[in-house]
């Protein structure tokens, strides 16, 4: 989970679910096949027993390497793009922070949230039917379907 909040207020700009990259391990059998082809390279080559290992272990950190880097490549690119839309929606640079949660961490910022207070229209809206359940109560105690001191 990546978020965007407002430095400044704690407020959440923006979230999206997803989007870390499921890593490889460096025992993984795409780097020791990179290790495989560096050894039948070295070997090739006449290199000594040593110097063909070093030249395997080399390759596979140096290919693992690069992956760790394009990966960490990509979040922070995914990152980039919830600063970008707060630019977009008017947040200075200095007022922006995006960071990657765990699901309870998420849960926190979600609980700490300012509660919107209600609007206009939801308190006029309780008004409303407030005064219909007055009135329909009225009406029942008119009928004789309610005790005339019902409440």
């Amino acid at each position: 989970m990546r978020i965007c909040i407002n430095k400044l207020t704690g407020k959440l700009i923006e979230s999206q679910s997803g989007g870390k990259v499921e890593r490889l391990l460096r025992n993984n059998q795409v780097f020791i096949d990179i290790e495989n082809k560096a050894k039948g390279i070295a070997i090739k080559k006449n290199l000594s027993q040593e110097e063909i290992e070093v030249a395997a272990k080399f390759a596979g950190d140096a290919a693992f390497s690069i992956y760790e880097t394009e990966c960490t490549v990509i979040e922070h690119n995914r990152l980039a793009t919830l600063f970008e839309n707060a630019l977009n929606a008017g947040y200075k640079e200095d007022e922006i922070e995006t960071k990657w949660v765990t699901n309870e961490e998420y849960q926190i910022i979600m609980d700490a949230q300012p509660k919107p207070e209600k609007t206009l229209e939801q308190i006029n809206e309780e008004k409303i039917q407030a005064k219909m359940r007055e009135l329909a109560i009225q009406s029942l105690k008119t009928s004789g379907e309610l005790p005339k001191d019902y409440k």
